[in-house]
């Protein structure tokens, strides 16, 4: 079992919520996102990979040095936890991005940009 599945999952249940997580890299870290359960019904969620969408976007590149550049910054990145919820007093629904991006450091501003757009 992850940490999530562990830890955060069960304590945050104690108080109504609940909350969906997807792995990355093959490793036990991941993106969540939590939601009370008596308000928010989850319909959907999937896993981006950003470096998919990055690898798509560098093919215009005339510069083969960019390229690379970018390509590698792709490596570094985390992806995004996309849900598709219900609000069940409303019924309307919304949709939840959830990302990882370190703005304290911001030593890969390039990908941190391209993440949070």
């Amino acid at each position: 079992k992850t940490h999530f599945e562990k830890n955060l999952l069960p304590d945050l249940k104690k108080h109504g919520y609940f909350g969906v997580h997807m792995s990355y890299m093959k490793t036990e870290d991941g993106l969540a996102v939590f939601y009370k359960r008596k308000t928010i019904k989850l319909i959907e969620k999937k896993l981006c990979h950003t470096q998919n969408e990055i690898l798509k976007c560098v093919q215009k590149l005339e510069s083969e040095e960019d390229r690379k550049d970018i390509i590698n910054l792709s490596h570094k990145s985390q992806g995004c936890l996309l849900s598709k919820c219900q609000h069940i007093p409303s019924g309307k629904i919304i949709a939840i991005g959830n990302i990882h991006v370190s703005w304290t450091r911001f030593q890969l501003p390039a990908l941190s940009c391209f993440e949070a757009s």
